[in-house]
């Protein structure tokens, strides 16, 4: 098979691997010029600005998004970018306001948790609703005193 190219753009090199390094060499030793050109005038500018960055904000934990600064005030709370409405049926409310956790030491919040899954169980909601939704909707009707704060 032949190819489109002519014979005379070809030329043989007895040292083909030495060529190969020298080119090589003049794309690194361009792109190192390159490299400091960009670096020195960036070194320039921030010696003009002599600004250092500002600090990074520090991470905040959950309670501190949620905590009760001013007793009067009612707090939000989170609040979902998608928020998800369904009703909870009065006999469900009642189930669970009947077995609410108050975190006193005489009391096995893995009972909570297993008698909250039944009550979660009995609710029905429409197919787009998932579990996750029921649960963090219904949670917080199960708690009680300062572990609902």
């Amino acid at each position: 098979m032949q190819g489109k190219g002519t014979t005379e753009d070809l030329t043989f090199d007895p040292e083909i691997e030495r060529t190969l390094r020298a080119k090589k060499k003049v794309v690194r030793l361009a792109q190192a010029s390159i490299y400091e050109e960009e670096k020195e005038t960036l070194d320039d500018k921030s010696m003009v600005e002599h600004n250092p960055p500002p600090p990074s904000p520090q991470r905040r934990t959950m309670g501190e998004y949620c905590r009760k600064i001013d007793m009067e005030q009612i707090s939000l709370g989170f609040r979902l970018a998608n928020p998800v409405n369904f009703d909870i049926k009065s006999i469900i409310l009642a189930c669970l306001r009947e077995n609410q956790f108050d975190g006193r030491a005489n009391r096995n919040p893995w009972d909570h948790l297993s008698r909250f899954s039944e009550t979660r169980q009995i609710q029905k909601v429409l197919n787009y609703i998932t579990g996750d939704h029921k649960k963090l909707r219904m949670f917080a009707f199960s708690l009680n005193g300062h572990t609902k704060d």
